[in-house]
């Protein structure tokens, strides 16, 4: 599961065991409105109050492409 918050963040969290995996991921400037997992499981989409999306990889926590 990923929680996006009003700290700026992202989490990746295991949903069996309630542990986070990943996080905090930062690179948002404000409240993350939106989270998106892409269905091949590997890259998550984020976006926060200014429109700028961001496409990080689920393994690793990075960012894989500049602000959209």
């Amino acid at each position: 599961m990923v929680s996006g918050s009003a700290d700026t963040t992202l989490r990746i969290w295991d949903t069996q065991t309630r542990a986070q995996i990943l996080g905090p991921l930062k690179g948002h400037n404000a409240l993350v409105y939106v989270v998106f997992v892409f269905l091949d499981g590997q890259r998550m989409a984020s976006s926060f109050k200014d429109g700028a999306i961001r496409i990080w990889s689920m393994t690793s926590g990075q960012e894989v492409l500049p602000p959209l």
